[in-house]
């Protein structure tokens, strides 16, 4: 799982998220609200924090994504064709490739 903040690549003020900072902005994020401070503990420790600059691209449309992407702050805009979403904090993204890496379909 990666956290995904917005702004300029490898800032060191990005980078120094304390586990506590991890486990707060885990909480906020829709697929974890649910979940106990135990087991957010133990995604905030292996949470990774990643900076991206504007514009950068993050995975390509139709790749499977490799990890879970939880935003905590920016903007991401998620493009395929001519559709379009924007996610907003708090908000993921890649989940499921991550969960669901193969759907069959059984006529």
């Amino acid at each position: 799982m990666t956290l995904q903040p917005t702004g300029t690549q490898n800032s060191p003020a990005r980078q120094a998220l304390t586990t506590i900072q991890k486990l707060e902005a885990l909480s906020k994020v829709n697929i974890f609200k649910a979940m106990g401070p135990h087991e957010l503990l133990v995604l905030a420790n292996r949470a990774i924090v990643q900076d991206y600059a504007a514009g950068e691209q993050i995975y390509q449309a139709g790749e499977m994504a490799q990890h879970i992407y939880c935003l905590i702050g920016g903007r991401v805009a998620l493009r395929r064709e001519d559709q379009a979403q924007r996610i907003l904090p708090g908000g993921t993204f890649g989940t499921l490739s991550r969960i669901l890496p193969s759907v069959f379909l059984i006529p």
